[in-house]
């Protein structure tokens, strides 16, 4: 459902509402006409919530209102800001999202990449880098960057 260029709102705004709920580790796959959404509570119990395009379209409005209003771990948690990051990640990329696995300290991602299978582990602690620098280039005096601008990780590790 999500198409490549879509992901860093729409990843922001599942952060945000998971952060809100207080999830646990969090699974998102990809069905084509929904997207399913599972996780534990902080009880250990199992939740799962499906969204329609609908729904999605609800959350990318959301993403998109909560921009430059600095969400900030303190607030709500850090998900948010790390699935944005990793979202923006996936746009540069052009990467359809199928699946994200939330793991101890990793993202396990897959999904499609021109026209081949994608799968890829994302760092937590390297998405935080990479948020803080983005945020550092959104502030400077100046700026005129835009989000997904920065080089990200991967490009960085591949010397692009």
């Amino acid at each position: 459902m999500p198409q490549s260029g879509e992901h860093g709102d729409l990843l922001r705004a599942l952060g945000h509402w998971l952060d809100e709920q207080g999830a646990g580790p969090v699974e998102i796959q990809d069905h084509g006409t929904f997207l399913a959404v599972s996780w534990t509570t902080g009880e250990g119990d199992a939740r799962r919530e499906a969204y329609t395009e609908f729904n999605l379209q609800a959350l990318r409005r959301q993403a998109i209102a909560l921009r430059g209003h600095g969400l900030r771990q303190n607030l709500t948690g850090e998900r948010a800001e790390l699935m944005r990051t990793l979202g923006q990640d996936l746009d540069t990329a052009r990467v359809e999202l199928s699946g994200l696995v939330e793991e101890d300290d990793t993202y396990v991602v897959s999904g499609i990449q021109r026209g081949r299978y994608y799968r890829e582990v994302f760092h937590m602690a390297t998405l935080r880098e990479e948020s803080a620098e983005r945020r550092a280039q959104r502030s400077a005096p100046g700026s005129s960057a835009t989000p997904g601008e920065s080089r990200s990780w991967w490009q960085r590790l591949r010397g692009r």
